[in-house]
């Protein structure tokens, strides 16, 4: 069961996982984040995070890797962090540069033992475009809704005071 789950993780789940060991070298990717980042495996694996992924360490999130080392679980929201690693949207409109990511860092164990860091990485970009869509589209709902309230208002009070001249 162990093996089979750890198969689905690194190959087909609709995420990218990456695993790092206490130094902060990569130990292993799956097949999500290969084919987002267009890297191989063999040329990733072994090496430091941060020279495989320089934004992690320019955007200060190496604090949450090194918490997570210190047993810490942290999860980053797409709507305040944006992304963990500058991946390129699937379909580019222009709205987003990046492709908008929620990312999930905690540590590995191995005997009670923390062994190293996972980091799971989820697309959010067409979930939060799509939010931010409808949020517009209700925000205009309301105020034609607020204005067609201030008309029928105006016209009732225009009714009443034809009434009284009658």
């Amino acid at each position: 069961m162990k093996d089979a789950l750890l198969k689905w993780m690194m190959g087909a789940s609709g995420m990218g996982i990456l695993l790092l060991d206490e130094d902060l070298n990569i130990i292993d990717a799956n097949d999500w984040i290969l084919s987002k980042t267009g890297k191989r495996r063999e040329e990733i694996i072994s090496c430091p995070v941060g020279q495989v992924f320089p934004e992690i360490f320019e955007m200060n999130h190496d604090r949450y890797i090194k918490a997570a080392l210190m047993g810490e679980v942290h999860i980053l929201s797409g709507r305040f962090h944006k992304y963990f690693l500058r991946l390129p949207v699937d379909y580019p409109d222009g709205r987003v540069d990046f492709m908008l990511q929620s990312t999930n860092i905690s540590p590995l164990y191995e005997e009670n033992k923390i062994t190293g860091v996972s980091i799971a990485i989820q697309d959010i970009t067409e979930r939060t475009l799509y939010e931010t869509r409808i949020s517009k589209q209700l925000r205009e709902l309301k105020e034609k809704t607020l204005k067609l309230e201030q008309s029928e208002q105006q016209y009732r009070e225009l009714i009443e005071s034809t009434e009284a001249i009658a």
